[in-house]
Parts: structure tokens; sequence; C-alpha cells
């Protein structure tokens, strides 16, 4: 974990927007007082990439340097991806592989997936009003890729008090009003059923009345799998990808229906920065998005990335990983609570631990918790005192912004010993529950 961050924080003449990177980069400048930063704001280690998928990249074959000629990735990944979707989320029991879906690779994220998806929607459905995005918050960055396209964004809140889980009532009412409005109109609901930041694995009776109430009124969904494969050992993850094909299957007015699932391989493989990962859409959709929209910012590039990543899905080993990663997750949920607890002295109903995603989530206590700044005072406040840098339930830059939650999420991808050293300096600078 004790990433050389001069390699990777750069101090150019322009402004830097990131308000961790100024902060980390001045700790640096001032000799680290407190020790080498833990940084555990976002899902990123820099250091715990799978050992047996970074020896891969050194089988590089020649032709891999170019540029590809199919848009829908390099056969090998393509195949290979193509199988374990179908194995994972089960589909061979609802649906048929290029004719309710098809599989292509994302080499420029998955981010930037999402982005296409939506220009195609507003090509498709732009009627003088302002489309809607609905997404369950605290959440992803959604704003800050449908914003710029003209989307607003609407969230059905996720409270501690209903342990974080979305309810479907919400999300009617919100769709339902903006449906019988002049000026704005139901745009993409977005179903995160392993969701960022609250480690909830959605129930299926929600994701399948979401996908229902999308059908009936008619409105694009977007599925963000980015932590599909990544949860606590015993847990098996909702299948939102299965539940809308079943619907699909089902309900034959849902066969036109725009839908696109985006899957990180970055996030269970800490290789985020490959930028690979898979789109899932109906034939006709994917055709569009891969050979149309995609093309007009990329070419099929990674070539070197998408054959190592071929390579490790094909192998046992990932599996492994997979499996071993699942069991450590389990494991470190289990220390947070119990360190948090016993050494920072936080009730039990002030600590979330989820079951997916590699994030948990404690209360800001109750000394910082009067204000919709109070999450950004106790962060900067902790890591000046600490070297330990966590993050908001709400990331980056829409903390203390919108949809107040006094929550903490701290990322749990590092060692054991990392979060413990994080928590123990926490605890000696008196970053407690009760402090005064």
């Amino acid at each position: 974990m004790n990433v050389p961050f001069s390699k990777i924080i750069a101090r150019p003449s322009l402004p830097m927007p990131n308000p961790d990177v100024i902060s980390l980069g001045e700790y640096m400048e001032n000799g680290a007082p407190y020790g080498h930063p833990i940084y555990l704001a976002i899902g990123e280690t820099w250091s715990e990439i799978a050992p047996g998928l970074a020896a891969e990249l050194g089988k590089t074959e020649i032709h891999s340097h170019g540029y590809h000629l199919s848009m829908y990735g390099i056969p090998e990944l393509h195949q290979v991806a193509s199988r374990r979707i179908r194995a994972e989320h089960r589909l061979d029991e609802v649906a048929e592989e290029g004719d309710s879906y098809e599989v292509s690779i994302t080499w420029n994220g998955t981010r930037q997936a999402m982005s296409d998806f939506a220009r195609l929607l507003l090509d498709r459905y732009d009627d003088g009003r302002r489309p809607i995005t609905f997404a369950a918050g605290p959440s992803w960055d959604y704003a800050g890729v449908f914003g710029p396209l003209g989307y607003a964004t609407e969230y059905v809140p996720l409270t501690p008090e209903r342990e974080f889980r979305p309810s479907i009532d919400d999300l009617r009412q919100l769709v339902v009003s903006a449906v019988g409005s002049t000026r704005m109109r139901p745009g993409i609901i977005v179903l995160n059923a392993q969701h960022n930041p609250t480690a909830v694995n959605w129930d299926a009776s929600f994701v399948r009345d979401a996908v229902s109430l999308a059908i009936e009124h008619e409105v694009p969904i977007l599925l963000d799998d980015a932590y599909y494969a990544v949860h606590d050992e015993g847990v098996t993850p909702t299948s939102s990808l299965q539940l809308l094909l079943q619907a699909v299957k089902d309900e034959r007015i849902a066969r036109d229906l725009p839908w696109l699932a985006v899957r990180s391989l970055g996030k269970q493989f800490h290789c985020s920065g490959w930028g690979l990962g898979l789109m899932v859409a109906s034939p006709p959709v994917l055709d569009l998005l891969v050979n149309g929209y995609r093309l007009r910012h990329s070419l099929s590039h990674g070539g070197v990335l998408q054959a190592a990543m071929a390579r490790w899905l094909a192998e046992d080993s990932a599996d492994t990983f997979l499996a071993e990663q699942r069991q450590e997750y389990k494991r470190k949920r289990r220390f947070f609570r119990t360190t948090l607890e016993q050494d920072l002295g936080y009730p039990a109903d002030k600590i979330h631990t989820g079951e997916c995603t590699p994030y948990s989530l404690f209360a800001v206590p109750e000394k910082y918790s009067g204000s919709p700044e109070s999450v950004e005072a106790f962060r900067r406040s902790c890591f000046s005192e600490t070297g330990v840098m966590l993050g908001s339930a709400w990331p980056w830059p829409l903390s203390g912004r919108v949809n107040h939650l006094p929550y903490l999420r701290m990322f749990l991808g590092p060692g054991v010993e990392v979060l413990g050293d994080a928590l123990s300096r926490m605890a000696s600078a008196g970053y407690v529950y009760d402090a005064m």
C-alpha cells in the first residue's frame, strides 16, 4: 500500500480540481508527518492487482500492439467474457445470446459506455423536455456522467433507518411525477444492485419491480454491475441482468425498450486503470453503441491488456483469486466492525458493513454531524492529523452538496494490516465516536 505518491501525483501549473490530490500533495511535501498516507477514499490501491493477471502481461503477442479490427473487442476476450456472463448471471435459463442480448468489450471504461448510451437516448427520445436520471442515493457519480449531456438527476433516498435499501414506492413516485410533467421526462432508471457506496446487495424483489416500472412507463434502463463479482463469501449477488432479460422475455412490449448493462473487470482484479469492462445490451442497441457512438471517440485498442485479461479469465486461477478475495472481504468487514466498536467507541447501529463491493460505511462522530459540511470537515481534519484519507458516502464532487448524509466510506481493498494501521491512527488522534 505504500505507493510512492510522487509517481502518481503531478504538480502542474494548471489548476487541479480534485481536492484529495491537492491534500495528498501538500501532506507529502510536509514530510508525511504521521506516516505514509493511507488513501481509502476511492476504490484504488495501485498495488493489489491479481499477481497472475499481472504476469500475463509478459506474454504479449506482436499483433496486440496495434488497432484491432473488431469493435466488439479481440475475439479471445469476447468469447471468454461471453461465456462468463452466461454462467455468472445464469442467462441460459432465460435468454439466448445473439437474440435477446449480445456482449462487447469496452476499453475506455464503463463511464464512457454510459455516456454513449445517454447520447443514444437523447437522439431517440428528444421531445423538448429535460430527461431525468433516476438513481439510488448516495450513489456513484451518475450526475457527473449524465449532467453535462443535459440530464437532471433525482435520487431514491437510501437511509440507515432502512438499512440503506431502496424503496420501490419512492422510485415509483419519482417516475410517475416525471411522466406527468410538461418540462421534464423520465430519461434513465439506473439499477446498481451491488450498490456503491452502501455495499448492500439489493433484493431481487426490488430489482424486479423496478424493471416492471420501467417497462410500464417505457423508461430506458442502465444496469451498473461494476461490482457484481465483488462480494463476501457466502453471498449470492442479485443478477439484475437475469431479471431484466426474464422480463423482456415475458413481456413483448419490453423488447423494444433500450437497456444497457455495464460490468467492470478492473474492480474484480484491482486493475481499474486498464479500463477494461463489458457492455451487454440487445443486439440492435449494442450495434448502435459499438459501431456508431463509440466510433466517434475511439477505435479498438488496448490489445495487450485485452489479451492478458482473456488468458487470465480462461484460467482456474482467476476463479481461485475471486474465491479467496471473497473470504478476505468477509474477514475485513468483521475486523472493521470489531475495531470501530472496541477501539473507536462506535455504537453498533452507526456502523454499516454491507456484504458486497469493497466498501463499508460508518457515521460521522456526533461532534461533526450537525451540518452538510460535517463530512468534509471530518475528512479534512482526520487526514491532516493522521494521514488517513477517508471517503464521503457521496463521492467527490458531490460531498456536502446534495442529499447530505452524515456517513463516511472506507475502502477495504488493502490488506487488514493497512486497515488496522489506519484505524489505529484515528483512535490515537482522538477520532472516535464520542470525542468532545
